[in-house]
């Protein structure tokens, strides 16, 4: 089989889809599944930890009256909200950008 073959049978497997990643980040976006889907763990474990810790420390904060508390789980979802339209704003280049690093990874393996 030709490496060209090769190349563009893998890169149809490996390619990930701008459409898939943005209903990703709509549905599921707050908690990293469409960073996930890119294979980008660590952004997508940010989303994971600010998130649930976000809304946790609200929560015991309205529940104990702790201002601390409120205020630092108010700026935990603020920052994974500002993640989350930042990835929703930016899919398409976001995706293409992963797309590329896809591309050259095979190069590199079928060369």
């Amino acid at each position: 089989m030709s490496a060209r073959r090769v190349y563009f049978e893998r890169c149809e497997s490996r390619l990930r889809d701008p459409d898939t990643y943005v209903v990703l980040a709509w549905v599921l976006g707050g908690v990293g599944v469409h960073r996930f889907y890119l294979g980008q763990l660590r952004h997508g474990l940010v989303h994971v930890v600010a998130a649930p810790a976000g809304v946790l420390m609200l929560v015991l904060g309205l529940l104990d009256g702790n201002e601390g508390l409120i205020g630092g789980g108010a700026v935990l979802l603020l920052f994974d909200l500002v993640l989350w339209i930042r990835d929703l704003v930016g899919y398409r280049r976001i995706v293409e950008e992963r797309n590329q690093d896809i591309r050259r990874e095979l190069l590199g393996e079928v060369e």
